[in-house]
């Protein structure tokens, strides 16, 4: 048993739990008093949950097989991803994965090695039907150290690999916390909270069916190091009654859309929604 570095105690597995609900009886045998006195709490055997281990490889020489941290879950055009990271590995093969399990049977199986310490951002976001590809798409879009660059990259739907052509370059050092999509009079964008940089646009180009990005920040952030500044991380991205939302560190930040008169920011330090409507 480790010691995760806030104190809390974290367990080395290398696995995630896919949870099964049974009716009648638990998955892998539990035993009647078990069952018993589930339902003596008021609970029916139907809702009794067993977690099996499913491993993330089951090469021994691969380079998650240590320390192996489970940074994010993905569900994007019928199949399940994981994003990996290493934790306190100092070897030479500390590097972050992305899997993929195509099915429920399937085991899991490694879409894309990487050379990041860990993959951190990951997220799959719906294409509105009116960007040129019709109804039912969804684009696949995370960060990582690859060819020697970090990289925002994305895949189109059931694709079977990233590729650098659907990618853009961050500088050196950078990488992203958090994504966010938002349609705007017909433009529909892709939001990358970038580290130390700040939000990053890509509009989605429905001509050449990818994103463009543009290097300039819409919401920029205060340098590593600035007083008072304990660490400019875009956080979180949220879609609220049309409005979207961002958070750096403590701080919420709401999107002006459209063309913006003279001295008007594009994002606005803002309060949050409430009672369904945006503040």
């Amino acid at each position: 048993m480790k010691t995760h570095r806030y104190g809390r105690p974290i367990a080395c597995v290398l696995g995630i739990a896919m949870f099964v609900v049974v009716s009648g009886q638990m998955a892998g045998g539990a035993t009647a008093t078990a069952l018993e006195a589930t339902a003596a709490r008021g609970l029916g055997t139907s809702y009794v949950v067993a977690a099996q281990r499913q491993p993330l490889t089951t090469n021994a020489k691969s380079p998650m097989a240590h320390d192996t941290e489970t940074e994010a879950l993905v569900a994007h055009s019928g199949r399940l991803f994981a994003a990996t990271g290493q934790w306190e590995y100092r070897g030479p093969s500390a590097f972050g994965q992305v899997l993929i399990k195509k099915s429920k049977t399937s085991p899991w199986s490694v879409f894309e090695q990487t050379q990041s310490l860990r993959v951190q951002a990951f997220d799959s976001f719906a294409i509105p039907s009116d960007q040129g590809l019709g109804p039912g798409h969804s684009l696949l879009v995370t960060q990582a150290i690859v060819a020697g660059k970090s990289r925002v990259q994305w895949l189109l739907d059931g694709a079977n690999s990233f590729s650098l052509r659907n990618s853009y370059v961050l500088p050196a050092g950078a990488d992203v916390r958090a994504f966010g999509a938002h349609d705007s009079g017909g433009v529909w964008s892709v939001f990358a909270g970038v580290r130390p940089t700040g939000v990053l646009q890509g509009v989605w180009s429905p001509s050449r069916r990818t994103l463009v990005f543009s290097p300039i920040p819409e919401l920029t952030v205060a340098p590593p190091g600035s007083p008072g500044a304990v660490t400019q991380k875009v956080t979180g991205f949220a879609n609220c009654a049309g409005a979207e939302y961002s958070t750096i560190n403590t701080t919420l930040y709401r999107r002006n859309d459209g063309a913006l008169p003279s001295g008007i920011p594009r994002w606005n330090p803002h309060l949050p929604c409430a009672a369904g409507r945006a503040a």
